[in-house]
C-alpha cells in the first residue's frame, strides 16, 4: 500500500505542477455556477448535495476535459482521488488530462496505477492500447488492443487502433480488415472511413471515392474528407470534379493554402492556363508567404508565360525560404543560358 499512496502521490502533485498556471482559471471556472450550461448546473448540484461523492466530481472532470477546462478537469480529478484513491476508473480520467496537455509519460503511470488497481479494466486498456499507438510501439499496442477484445469483442475503437498500428506496420491487408471490422461494429465511425479512402486512393482504387462518400455523410463539411476526394479526382485526370471540390474548400475555408496551390497546379500542369495558375498561386501565397513550393510553381507560370525577370525574382525568392530547394536553383540556371 505504501508504493500505491507514493504513486499516488506523485501523480497529483505532477498534475498540480503541469496545470498550476491555470489555477486562477478554474477556480473561475468551477465557482460560475448561475450561467453554467444544463449537464454542469446538473453535476454542480449533485455535488453539493454531496460534497463526499467522489464519483461525481470525476463526473465533472470528464465534463470538462470534454470541454477542453484541463486546468478544471485536474482539480476536479484530484479532490475525486483524494475522497477515494481505489477507483481505477479515476486514473483514466487522469491519464486523459494528462495525455491532453501533451505528458505522455505521467497519463501511462496513471494507466499503470488503475490496472494494478482493475487489471481487467477496459478502458485503461484501451488508452494503453492508444498510448502505445501514439509513442509508435505498434506491437505493444496491439497487445494491449487483444485484452480489450478478449473482455469484449464489440469495442470499435479498438478495431480502429488496430488498424492504425497495421497501417503504419505497413500491412495494410490487416489495416483494411481492422478498419471494415470497425464500420461493421459502428457504421459512424467516421476516422475509419477516412483511412479507408487513405489506403483504397493510394492504390488509385476508386472504392476509395465510395469511403469518402460515406464519410462526407457523417460530416458533409468535412475540409479534410474534400480535399482526399479532390486529390483523388486530380490524380485520376478528373480534373473538372477536383475543381469544383476545391472551389468548394475554398467557400468554407479561404486561407487553406493547399486548395489554392492545388488550384494553381492544376492549371499550369494540366491546363497550360498559366495566367490562371499564377493568381491561385498568388492566393497560396498570401495564405502562407513562406510556401516555397507555391512561390516556385508561380515562377514556373511566368516562366511558360516568357516573363522571365519574374520568373527569375520567383525562384530566387524560392531560394532565400528554402535553401538547398533544387527546382529553383535548376529553374535559375535555365534563365541564365
Amino acid at each position: 500500500m505504501n508504493m500505491i499512496y507514493r504513486t499516488l502521490q506523485l501523480l497529483c502533485f505532477l498534475l498540480l505542477l503541469v496545470f498550476s498556471c491555470k489555477q486562477g482559471e478554474t477556480e473561475k471556472a468551477v465557482s460560475a455556477k448561475t450561467n453554467a450550461p444544463a449537464a454542469l448546473q446538473e453535476l454542480n448540484q449533485k455535488i453539493t448535495a454531496e460534497p463526499k461523492n467522489a464519483a461525481y466530481y470525476n463526473e465533472r472532470a470528464k465534463y470538462y476535459y470534454a470541454q477542453k477546462d484541463l486546468g478544471a478537469a485536474s482539480k476536479d480529478i484530484l479532490v475525486a482521488i483524494t475522497l477515494d484513491s481505489s477507483k481505477a476508473d479515476f486514473y483514466v480520467t487522469l491519464s486523459d488530462i494528462f495525455f491532453a496537455g501533451g505528458k505522455s509519460s505521467q497519463s501511462k503511470r496513471s494507466l499503470d496505477k488503475s490496472l494494478l488497481l482493475d487489471p481487467a479494466n477496459k478502458e485503461a486498456l484501451l488508452r494503453m492500447g492508444e498510448l502505445y499507438l501514439y509513442v509508435k510501439d505498434n506491437k505493444k499496442s496491439i497487445e494491449y488492443l487483444d485484452k480489450v477484445l478478449k473482455i469484449d469483442v464489440n469495442t470499435p475503437k479498438a478495431y480502429f487502433i488496430k488498424g492504425m498500428d497495421f497501417k503504419e506496420m505497413g500491412d495494410t491487408a490487416k489495416a483494411i480488415s481492422s478498419f471494415q471490422t470497425t464500420i461493421e461494429q459502428d457504421v459512424e465511425y467516421y476516422n475509419a472511413y477516412v483511412q479507408l479512402g487513405l489506403i483504397y486512393a493510394a492504390r488509385r482504387n476508386p472504392l476509395a471515392l465510395k469511403y469518402y462518400e460515406n464519410a462526407l455523410k457523417l460530416d458533409p463539411k468535412s475540409v479534410e474528407v474534400m480535399y482526399n476526394t479532390a486529390m483523388y479526382l486530380q490524380e485520376n485526370n478528373e480534373l473538372n470534379k477536383a475543381i469544383e471540390l476545391y472551389t468548394k474548400i475554398l467557400s468554407i475555408e479561404p486561407q487553406n493554402k493547399y486548395a489554392n496551390y492545388n488550384l494553381g497546379y492544376i492549371h499550369y500542369e494540366y491546363l497550360k492556363v498559366f495566367g490562371e495558375a499564377v493568381k491561385h498561386f498568388n492566393n497560396a501565397i498570401t495564405c502562407d508567404p513562406k510556401y516555397a513550393e507555391a512561390v516556385y510553381m508561380r515562377g514556373l507560370s511566368y516562366e511558360a508565360m516568357g516573363d522571365v525577370q519574374r520568373a527569375s525574382a520567383d525562384y530566387t525568392k524560392a531560394l532565400v525560404i528554402a535553401p538547398g530547394y533544387e527546382k529553383p536553383m535548376l529553374g535559375l540556371q535555365r534563365l541564365s543560358k
